[in-house]
């Protein structure tokens, strides 16, 4: 029996192109001391599409290292897409300072879980990743 075909596949053009939006972005949100590597996953899975590495992060040497995985089932893959990707994983970063601040906040005065700081980071990231890069489809949001 053979297996279906991957569909929504990850090129290796999609990447070169993430990866030019990930230096633009990082330009525009002035993170010009951030060394941002981006890479291929080997993973075939599809219950993420880019991430940053555990052992590829740091907010001391300013390092950030993503793997984007090789397809994605739910959506096409676009320029649009692979752009607001980039812009949202470089606008974590952008945030990455306050967020210490708040995460050290939170665990000695508010009694606040990590999962709640993440939520409110998202909760600014993605309205504003909207409002700068429109959706292809109005009905649709990242």
């Amino acid at each position: 029996m053979s297996t279906k075909p991957v569909r929504n596949r990850i090129t290796s053009e999609h990447v070169k192109y993430f990866r030019l939006r990930m230096k633009h972005w990082q330009e525009v949100l002035n993170l010009r001391d951030w060394r941002i590597t981006v890479a291929r996953s080997r993973h075939n899975g599809s219950d993420w599409n880019v991430q940053v590495e555990d052992d590829g992060f740091s907010w001391v040497d300013r390092l950030a290292f993503y793997k984007i995985s090789t397809h994605r089932e739910s959506y096409a893959v676009t320029n649009a897409w692979l752009d607001k990707m980039a812009f949202h994983e470089v606008f974590h970063l952008r945030l990455h300072d306050l967020k210490i601040q708040v995460e050290a906040y939170a665990d000695e005065e508010a009694g606040l879980d990590h999962p709640d700081v993440i939520s409110a980071e998202h909760a600014i990231i993605n309205p504003l990743l909207n409002l700068i890069i429109p959706s292809e489809d109005p009905h649709k949001e990242l």
